[in-house]
């Protein structure tokens, strides 16, 4: 039998909620504490076994919406889903928490796989169902919103890579393609990756507005990387991608000068073609940096936020300039990273979020190909979940939720052009 915690306290449901069957970084206290700043109210609820063992944890924001209020679980609770009992029990417990309340509704985001992937997307056969869930939950009063797109205005993706650290090196970097050639070229460009701390969130922020102005999107403000960072402290860390230009010239030139100097011993004439097209490519990029770069030393190309909570490591946040396409910026930070988190003790790396797009034609499959290109595991979650308390305010609360993201689409259009 289950005995139901309310108010849990946080050391003890941190220690369940971060190494769970199921866990994330939105689960545990410290993001709690992030969005008790944003003037959000949270509640650790846990229930224990007849050992007085958490066997379940959820970590419950009470929002408010027109003066409604409503209860979120981002990416749902933790806890064994194979294990029916404990999932219904604790589903149920959760529904009669938020009519106590009078909240309208209670949504979460469950991060349990679906079913099992090839690493391309593609269904594997024989593979994982974890579907039976779906009917569990649907029989304890929630409804599904379906097996939806990953970007359907979820506040979380319902697909992402998943990297398994857990074995030797040189093997993770085989499965990443193009690891050797991509490797070389920052070297030869002299890009480098180094951890850093909050004083240079102004580098992340400034690529982040970049991109906002190309996708149109409204951009986070440093004050919410820095209040991240202060609330997973020991947890959360910043790296920072860097090119010296100087150098960059400097190897290049060396490079032109040894394609030359092969020209003469080349006999094969497409070899010789070959050479003089690199001979080509380099005069241009070396031109290019003469004239917008040189004199500049080293220039910063990005950072990459990231939360390591024992053994698991959560993509973040990740932002980068572009310069000229063979500086490798966003490949040099997450390899970089995944040697760096690899060293600590990390076993997995999650790249947290593709859109899930099978289809080169969608408008964000380059994210999710590159991200694919790492060698992870193409993981689809169940997704999301109502229970609703209120059917006319949850549909006046879902409308106001609209209006209010067409509102930050049509002003990040203005603003980000």
């Amino acid at each position: 039998m289950l005995r139901l915690i309310e108010h849990e306290q946080p050391q003890l449901f941190d220690a369940y909620a971060a190494n769970g069957k199921i866990p994330h970084y939105s689960k545990t206290h410290f993001y709690g504490e992030l969005c008790r700043r944003k003037g959000i109210e949270i509640q650790l609820v846990s229930a224990h076994n007849e050992a007085d063992e958490i066997a379940a944890t959820a970590l419950i924001q009470w929002e408010k919406s027109g003066g409604e209020e409503y209860g979120y679980l981002c990416y749902g609770f933790n806890l064994d889903y194979t294990n029916t009992e404990t999932l219904q029990i604790f589903a149920t417990a959760l529904t009669e928490l938020a009519k106590r309340r009078g909240a309208a509704y209670l949504r979460m985001e469950l991060n349990i796989p679906r079913i099992e992937h090839e690493k391309d997307g593609r269904i594997k056969p024989g593979g994982f169902n974890n579907e039976f869930v779906t009917a569990q939950m649907e029989a304890c009063g929630y409804h599904h919103l379906g097996y939806t797109y990953g970007y359907s205005g979820n506040r979380m993706s319902r697909f992402t890579y998943c990297l398994n650290l857990d074995q030797p090196l040189e093997t993770i970097r085989k499965q990443i393609k193009h690891y050797a050639a991509y490797q070389k070229k920052n070297i030869q460009r002299a890009v480098s990756v180094k951890l850093s701390d909050a004083r240079d969130l102004s580098i992340l922020v400034e690529a982040e507005r970049e991109l906002a102005h190309k996708l149109h999107f409204l951009p986070k403000k440093e004050k919410d990387f820095r209040q991240l960072m202060e609330c997973f402290p020991d947890q959360a860390r910043l790296y920072v991608v860097s090119a010296n230009v100087d150098q960059a010239l400097s190897h290049l030139k060396i490079l032109r000068e040894q394609l030359i100097c092969q020209q003469g011993k080349l006999i094969n004439a497409q070899r010789l073609a070959e050479n003089q097209k690199q001979i080509v490519a380099l005069d241009q990029e070396i031109a290019e940096l003469m004239r917008d770069y040189q004199g500049l030393g080293e220039i910063k190309l990005g950072a990459k936020l990231i939360i390591q909570q024992g053994e698991h490591v959560y993509n973040v946040n990740m932002y980068t300039k572009k310069i000229l396409p063979n500086f490798r910026a966003a490949f040099a930070l997450h390899s970089a990273v995944i040697e760096d988190c690899w060293k600590r003790g990390a076993k997995t790396y999650d790249f947290e979020g593709v859109s899930g797009a099978l289809n080169p034609e969608d408008p964000y499959y380059g994210i999710h190909d590159f991200k694919k290109s790492f060698g992870g595991e193409f993981i689809e979650f169940l997704g999301e979940f109502d229970y609703i308390q209120d059917p006319q305010a949850y549909q006046r609360i879902l409308k106001r939720q609209r209006r209010r993201r067409k509102l930050r689409r049509g002003l990040a259009r203005v603003l980000y052009r």
